[in-house]
């Protein structure tokens, strides 16, 4: 393939694929892209100029995938759903809480969603300074939560490979179950195993969201007295 059939899309889309098979970042590189592509490694700079230019036009095609909640809706059902958007678009393409970590918010779609947030909660009689800790504190959590769940799939991996480290891992969590009464840390892996993935992701979501309206409530009776 010579540079002149490549595009940005196209390397986009690769790149992607590559994620999709890997899961793993760290393994990207322009030249082992440029090998599933079938081309020169020089080619691809014609589009990208490292890496890290690459990672930026990777983010922001997840954030453009993004779609906005509904208006007319409340401050809560609009979190709920654009969380509920995140999940979902941050499954469909690999690695992406990763991709978003590594990279700076600057581009447009990234921008635009995160003035879309700050609007939405001003506008619902938020003060900004709250507002601002609102952004962090979210973005915190998703991330977070987002990362523990591609760890812990890389973890199960692991162990479904049958590796001796972990198995000895394994091994040693049970004795620990057994030598001792840890009786409500089995009664929450419990509830956890009945719970799906997203079900966890938007509990804390709810949380979240539960101490906003808590918040929004005093701010509001303390104007009032």
């Amino acid at each position: 393939m010579s540079k002149h059939k490549l595009s940005r899309e196209m390397i986009i889309e690769s790149a992607f694929n590559y994620l999709q098979t890997t899961k793993d970042l760290k393994k990207l590189s322009m030249r082992k892209l440029a090998a599933e592509l079938n081309v020169q490694a020089p080619a691809l700079y014609w589009y990208f100029k490292n890496k890290n230019e690459l990672l930026q036009a990777l983010a922001e095609t997840i954030a453009e995938a993004l779609p906005f909640p509904d208006k007319k809706q409340p401050w809560q059902r609009q979190i709920e759903a654009a969380c509920t958007n995140i999940f979902d678009i941050y499954h469909q393409f690999p690695c992406s809480p990763e991709i978003m970590m590594m990279t700076i918010p600057y581009t447009t779609a990234r921008m635009r969603a995160i003035n879309h947030f700050l609007e939405l909660l001003i506008a619902s009689g938020f003060s900004l300074e709250f507002t601002s800790h609102c952004v962090v504190s979210f973005n915190s959590y998703i991330m977070g939560a987002m990362m523990d769940l591609a760890e812990e799939k890389k973890l199960h991996a692991e162990v479904i490979k049958q590796d001796e480290h972990f198995e000895q891992i394994l091994k040693a969590f049970k004795q620990q179950f057994e030598a001792n009464d840890f009786s409500y840390m089995e009664k929450s892996f419990s509830i956890r195993k009945k719970i799906s993935e997203k079900e966890s992701f938007m509990t804390g979501i709810h949380l979240l969201i539960a101490g906003m309206e808590e918040h929004l409530s005093k701010e509001k009776q303390a104007k009032q007295s």
